[in-house]
């Protein structure tokens, strides 16, 4: 489905609910407005193009000249909304930071991960719509294991908000949708069914799903650093046990392996150390430096 003007969902008249454009007849008898600009809408169903609500552009009383620009993205956000309100099971994402483990077999630093949280799937309990939170009107505001856990629906112009980065609860989960991802799903989706894809993205799908906030994140950030901190020092050990290497030795002068070096001056070439000793060895990280030539 194009972005823009073309919708997969309207409000009823009647009822005010959101429906898909499959499940109303086609035509202007669909009896919907558009969410986003209440203009009346016209249902498509086609046999070879997509299926899709549209503004009905006329000079006319209840029509506009031109289609507003968000409605794709407000009737996608209703949508779950009001789909939310029905109780939901949701699909998280992975969450990790990453970090640095020193192999000692292979005597070299490795990258490495740790888990924040891991993709899973979650009952939202005791759900809310549109409701205040951290000083901002939130999608969806509901509890998981008995915390507050938010939904953020974004697209252009409706970007997070950064109070959701570091939310007064500092117990609570915020996870942002992007609208867009919605795209490819819909795409997809043959005959209109636009809700039961939204249904799947959100039970089943993680693209466009990113963690805003989660409350672990800020420890499990600082084991990550420490982790990294202590490989490095590890690496550091290992080279200065290892000793002079064999081959730098070889290069030297014998009245150099004789007197050594009498209080010269050296710079490390891999931690950038500056030191002056009679040792060519540096004293931070272990590795073997020549004089410094001024």
């Amino acid at each position: 489905m194009r972005l823009g003007n073309l919708l997969p969902f309207g409000q009823d008249i009647e009822s005010g609910e959101f429906v898909d454009v499959g499940n109303v007849p086609n035509g202007d008898k669909c009896g919907c407005i558009c969410p986003s600009c209440k203009t009346l809408l016209t249902a498509r169903h086609g046999e070879k193009n997509e299926w899709h609500f549209a503004h009905k552009v006329k000079k006319s009383h209840n029509s506009t000249k031109v289609p507003c620009d968000f409605s794709f993205y407000v009737s996608v956000r209703m949508m779950i909304r009001q789909i939310s309100q029905a109780g939901l099971d949701l699909k998280i994402p992975l969450l990790t930071v990453p970090s640095q483990i020193y192999d000692e077999s292979k005597k070299s630093i490795l990258p490495d991960i740790m888990h924040v949280v891991r993709t899973q799937d979650i009952n939202l309990q005791d759900i809310r719509v549109g409701e205040i939170f951290s000083g901002v009107v939130v999608d969806v505001l509901a509890t998981v294991s008995g915390y507050p856990f938010v939904i953020f629906v974004s697209y252009k112009d409706r970007p997070v908000p950064i109070e959701l980065s570091d939310p007064k609860e500092s117990k609570a989960g915020v996870i942002e949708f992007e609208a867009k991802a919605l795209r490819e799903a819909f795409q997809q989706t043959k005959n209109g069914q636009y809700l039961e894809a939204l249904k799947h993205f959100l039970m089943n799908g993680i693209e466009g799903k990113r963690w805003v906030y989660h409350p672990r994140f800020k420890e499990v950030k600082q084991k990550a650093f420490i982790q990294s901190e202590n490989a490095q020092k590890q690496k550091k050990l290992a080279v200065r046990k290892e000793g002079p290497s064999k081959d730098w030795g070889t290069n030297r002068s014998p009245t150099s392996l004789a007197n050594g070096y009498k209080n010269s001056t050296f710079v490390c070439s891999n931690c950038h150390c500056k030191w002056k000793s009679n040792s060519a060895v540096c004293p931070q990280c272990g590795t073997e430096a020549r004089p410094f030539k001024y």
